[in-house]
């Protein structure tokens, strides 16, 4: 019981060290959403988005449209990766 224990720990401690922290809003904007007098533009949230998806493999980042100003209109989808292969 105690070795499976330990086992099981380690794996742990193993998975929680490789996976990769994603950016914060404010390490990427410089500024928490929502503080006063302080918007993102659109160029900066694509990239924010675009650095998310690159970043982990629970994100999907996929292009909806355009915007009335013909710009993308993306759609983050957020779930497990065995959900996201189905998608």
């Amino acid at each position: 019981m105690r070795r499976s224990s330990l086992a099981l720990a380690l794996l742990l401690h193993t998975a929680a060290a490789t996976a990769q922290p994603l950016p914060s809003p404010k390490e990427h904007f410089g500024f928490s959403i929502g503080d006063d007098y302080q918007l993102a533009s659109y160029t900066q949230t694509e990239a924010y988005f675009r650095k998310l998806a690159a970043a982990s493999d629970r994100i999907r980042l996929t292009d909806i449209g355009r915007t009335e100003e013909g710009r993308t209109q993306w759609m983050l989808v957020v779930s497990a990766p065995e959900n996201l292969a189905r998608l």
